[in-house]
């Protein structure tokens, strides 16, 4: 280019406008070479940027994917460390309830055998008491055969007295009668 400029300085011919139109072509050349250089180094950098970018983001996925994988397994341990103790604790429960409805059904035997044994001790004392009236019935019945007998021996007495020498006041008479009768 310095060539071209000093050729330019150096020749006055009158041939100006063909020596412009010349500097002109390679001043354009310069330039359109320049900017496709700069396209070049544009583009280059661009696509440095995008690689570095998408090497980034598969590197971030990598990550991710790792990283939720990892919070998956740890996840299932727990649940299954948790199901374990659901099921421990269900099967305590199952424990608890079967031996529960043991001691429930064995209350539930005593009090039915406890209930039978009242009903048998209603029953005796109502024949004990039975007996008892019965008892009672026939001792007041020897009672009044006794005291009948008392009476009538009584009243012999009375009779026999009465023929010798005094009587036997009414009121006397009338008792003796009223439990005689």
């Amino acid at each position: 280019m310095a060539q071209l400029l000093s050729a330019f300085k150096g020749d006055d011919d009158g041939d100006d406008d063909a020596d412009m139109e010349m500097l002109q072509a390679v001043l354009m050349r310069a330039f359109k070479s320049k900017q496709a250089k700069q396209k070049q180094r544009q583009a280059a950098l661009v696509k440095e940027v995008h690689e570095a970018v998408a090497a980034r983001l598969v590197a971030l996925e990598e990550a991710m994917n790792s990283e939720l994988s990892e919070l998956a397994a740890a996840g299932q341990a727990q649940l299954a460390a948790l199901s374990r103790v659901l099921g421990d604790k269900m099967g305590a429960m199952a424990e608890l309830k079967a031996a529960f409805e043991g001691q429930l059904n064995a209350a539930w035997q005593d009090y039915g055998e406890a209930y039978g044994q009242l009903a048998a001790v209603q029953q005796e004392v109502r024949s004990q008491a039975e007996r008892k009236r019965s008892s009672f019935k026939r001792k007041l019945a020897a009672l009044q055969q006794e005291a009948g007998q008392l009476l009538a021996s009584t009243e012999a007495k009375v009779a026999r007295m009465k023929g010798g020498g005094g009587g036997m006041p009414p009121a006397m008479a009338a008792m003796l009668q009223a439990l005689g009768a």
